[in-house]
């Protein structure tokens, strides 16, 4: 009996014939006993002493999930399989069985029994260790995250880096505690350009469940194999999460929310919307729309982009949902609907990782201007208490628009040369990747904050310093305005 606790924990037991049939037990003359375990001892069986090899590791950083997946998404780029290159590898109907029996469906039911208002429990983390282990079988472990300035914790599952071949499935972010149904796809993170660092804002800013990122350039497989997106293709994983989660949302309410690029097409007439939408539901209107698509599309016009339906008319025509497998699935649920939200290259640009941006980087450093990279609400947070409070000339805000839109390195020299009184420097805000002209007056006072890339560069956000929170700082941030003026 000892050996059996130290085995598979506290147990109790019971003398007489369970209530179920079992052959071998009425074969048997005497001495049969039964062991019946919960999921939480068979997992910690199955993982045995290896266990503490497949530990979940646990990272926290003063930076948003939106930074930390950008800092993630450089890191990958490398090593994401090429067009024909045939690294993709195709999933089986065995693995992802598995994968959902084993590692999914019994995750997303431990993220909901064993996370509350103050984190994990203890039987939830030692449960998660175990379903580490069984992930690893398949290539896969869970990473724990959280944002200390939110204190908003997340789960990522991706594969191992200690594999010796990849299969290229994909990475998935879920949501810990409290969240809004939506679900985001990013099936093409690196082929299509910006797209990943827009479903990564909208992720944020909707608050979303779950976070969907494809492995694989589409054309990686000369077969077609590895464009997860064509019904041909439908046994991949990227689709099995999808169908988990939808399915054990149960009746909720979900928005499935695929973020694809759309280009210009010399055969058909040009459209003058950023971003059009396509529902399954063939809606093409806003009328009766449910609160989850009506909050959508109060972010997406947010930064005042045309945003349409694709409704049949030539412009927006073949950019219908159609046969995209992941709307498939949503016929067997209830009280799901399925987007694809279409982005126009004009505004995708406005979305690249300023971090990347090695043009505006060298020009402010051959003006020797100040760069540093930080968090944008704490620098702001941290500032003197200020000694004037002038606002700041209206040729000064010309000429950084004139900057803002251009990019020319005359109007940035403008500035030095002609408003020595005012104190210029670069900002790489840690978790939003968006750069940033702080202004501050001479005895160090910040007045304002300029985005270095703006949607509007006539765009601006008042904030009184001394009620100024991150709330605002971050509005401020996704909304992507020209000015944040401190009074």
């Amino acid at each position: 009996m000892t050996n059996l606790k130290d085995i598979i924990g506290p147990f109790q037991v019971e003398w007489g014939s369970p209530p179920f049939l079992n052959i071998l037990r009425d074969i048997v003359p005497t001495g049969f006993a039964e062991l019946l375990l919960d999921r939480t001892s068979l997992l910690r069986i199955m993982a045995g002493p290896d266990q503490k090899d497949f530990e979940v590791q646990q990272e926290n950083r003063n930076q948003s999930i939106v930074g930390y997946l950008q800092d993630w998404i450089l890191a990958q780029k490398e090593e994401f399989p090429e067009r024909g290159s045939n690294l993709y590898v195709k999933a089986t109907l065995d693995d992802l069985i598995y994968f959902d029996r084993e590692v999914l469906a019994p995750f997303l039911k431990l993220s909901s029994e064993f996370y509350d208002e103050h984190g994990w429990t203890n039987l939830g983390v030692n449960n998660l260790n175990a379903l580490s282990y069984l992930a690893a079988s398949v290539g896969y472990e869970f990473i724990r995250y959280r944002d200390k300035n939110s204190g908003q914790d997340y789960v990522i599952l991706s594969e191992r880096k200690d594999l010796s071949r990849r299969k290229y499935w994909g990475t998935y972010v879920i949501r810990m505690g409290k969240s809004e149904g939506y679900v985001i796809q990013v099936p093409r993170p690196i082929t299509e350009l910006n797209v990943f660092e827009f479903g990564v804002s909208l992720f944020e800013q909707l608050q979303a469940k779950a976070l969907l990122i494809g492995g694989s350039h589409p054309l990686a497989n000369v077969d077609g194999s590895s464009d997860i997106i064509h019904i041909e293709n439908k046994v991949n994983l990227f689709n099995l999460v999808n169908q988990a989660i939808v399915r054990e949302s149960h009746h909720q309410n979900m928005l499935v929310i695929q973020c694809r690029a759309f280009g210009y097409h010399p055969d058909r007439p040009p459209t003058d919307l950023d971003k059009i939408l396509s529902l399954k539901s063939g809606a093409t209107t806003t009328a009766a729309m449910d609160p989850l698509m009506v909050r959508l599309m109060n972010i997406l016009e947010r930064d005042r982009s045309a945003v349409g339906f694709a409704d049949g008319s030539p412009s927006v025509s073949g950019y219908e949902v159609g046969g995209i497998t992941q709307s498939l699935y949503l016929d067997q649920s209830r009280n799901k609907e399925f987007v694809v939200v279409w982005i126009a290259p004009t505004t995708r640009k406005y979305y690249q990782q300023q971090s990347e941006n090695r043009v505006q980087e060298q020009q402010f450093e051959a003006l020797d201007i100040p760069m540093i990279q930080a968090d944008l609400f704490e620098t702001i947070h941290n500032e003197k208490k200020c000694l004037t409070e002038s606002p700041l000339p209206s040729e000064l805000i010309t000429t950084m628009a004139d900057y803002m839109e251009t990019g020319d390195v005359v109007s940035l020299n403008r500035l030095l040369k002609e408003f020595g009184k005012y104190r210029f420097e670069r900002l790489l805000d840690v978790s939003s990747k968006q750069s940033f002209m702080l202004v501050s007056a001479r005895d160090g006072c910040l007045i304002a904050v300029a985005n270095l890339l703006p949607l509007d560069s006539s765009t601006g956000l008042d904030a009184n310093r001394k009620t100024l929170n991150r709330e605002i700082v971050e509005e401020f941030v996704n909304s992507r305005c020209a000015w944040l003026r401190l009074q």
